[in-house]
């Protein structure tokens, strides 16, 4: 598995805030995903405070649940250019980071991949609901691949 079909974020169009929250307007009354199964494997070891970088992505979106696909990587920084520098002067920004490379220039494989399932239940009965609420399905389907 490999990041490479994925595209490209600018690092000042990276998000922070979870995708359920800011696109579909979770809040506090909305249902919310319980990890009901998750499985891992793994190729190769990633250690702290090494840098990672996380895809995400839906493998399968249903009225009750979504199974996320994730892959993690090996990251290595990138330098900041003197644009960057004097715009962000003061401030505390995150870093450039790309997919660790081999010893030929090519991305590493992914250290470690894995499904996990979301199944949206009731936030007070815990009971599974019906369907997500209105919108969310619209939203997240553009998460999808392959």
């Amino acid at each position: 598995m490999t990041l490479s079909q994925a595209p490209e974020i600018e690092p000042d169009k990276r998000e922070t805030e979870p995708c359920l929250v800011k696109e579909c307007g979770m809040n506090e009354k909305s249902p919310i995903g319980l990890i009901v199964h998750s499985e891992t494997s793994y190729n190769s070891q990633l250690s702290y405070p090494d840098p990672v970088i996380a895809a995400l992505a839906i493998k399968e979106l249903s009225p009750r649940k979504i199974v996320w696909n994730i892959a993690l990587f090996s990251a290595e920084q990138l330098p900041r250019s003197q644009k960057e520098e004097e715009e962000e002067e003061g401030e505390v920004v995150g870093m450039r980071l790309r997919i660790s490379r081999d010893g030929d220039g090519k991305e590493m494989r992914a250290a470690a991949w894995g499904t996990m399932t979301h199944v949206f239940v009731d936030r007070g009965s815990r009971k599974v609901v019906d369907k997500m609420p209105e919108g969310w399905e619209g939203k997240l389907r553009r998460l999808i691949v392959g």
